[in-house]
């Protein structure tokens, strides 16, 4: 569930999110705008990473400030000096879990098709590697809700199946919300699209 409330947010004087009203429960959801109308924006709002914004941000049944997200930021990079399973194990303890840990990285690592490159270094992957590796960091845990931005950009077209049969599936057990220029990454699996002007 994510709860967002009246959110707006200014960079000097030009307001960037103009009271943004949003009442998510387990789905999947498309955030659609042109680029620079405030979708990352609204992401590291979310994710707390931007704490100065008017409005509320609901998370779960929880208002606290520990929340349950995942993020794939639009320009992923991770460390360039870890390798992929490095890095996976690096993001799970940051994020605070401890159980299972190499069976739940285990099973991103195959579902994002990363077997062939999990000793790889992050800096020596390709483009589409590399947002293979953001998407599984973000899903790791099982957060309550994900942010994917512009989660597709570098991938070739039978990983983007992939990725949307995963999001279809996972979308029954979370709140996605996918920000994309991309229509086409929204149909048939997205509950609804808003608009961001």
């Amino acid at each position: 569930m994510l709860e967002i409330k009246n959110v707006m947010k200014e960079y000097g004087n030009k307001k960037i999110l103009k009271g943004v009203n949003m009442s998510l429960d387990k789905g999947i959801y498309g955030l659609l705008g042109k680029n620079g109308a405030g979708k990352t924006t609204l992401f590291k709002i979310i994710s707390g990473y931007t704490k100065k914004y008017s409005g509320s941000v609901s998370v779960g049944n929880d208002n606290s400030e520990e929340k349950s997200v995942g993020i794939l930021p639009q320009n992923f990079q991770g460390y360039g000096e870890l390798n992929v399973r490095e890095f996976l194990k690096y993001v799970f303890k940051l994020k605070g879990l401890d159980k299972e840990q190499e069976y739940e990285i285990d099973e991103k690592i195959k579902i994002f098709s990363l077997e062939q490159h999990e000793k790889k270094l992050l800096k020596n992957l390709s483009g589409g590697q590399l947002r293979r590796v953001g998407l599984a960091q973000a899903f790791l845990g099982n957060p309550e809700v994900v942010l994917l931005d512009e989660p597709t950009a570098g991938l070739d077209p039978t990983e983007r199946v992939k990725l949307k049969k995963y999001l279809a599936e996972v979308g029954e057990k979370c709140t996605i919300l996918l920000s994309t220029h991309i229509v086409s990454d929204l149909e048939y699996i997205s509950k609804k699209n808003f608009n961001i002007k």
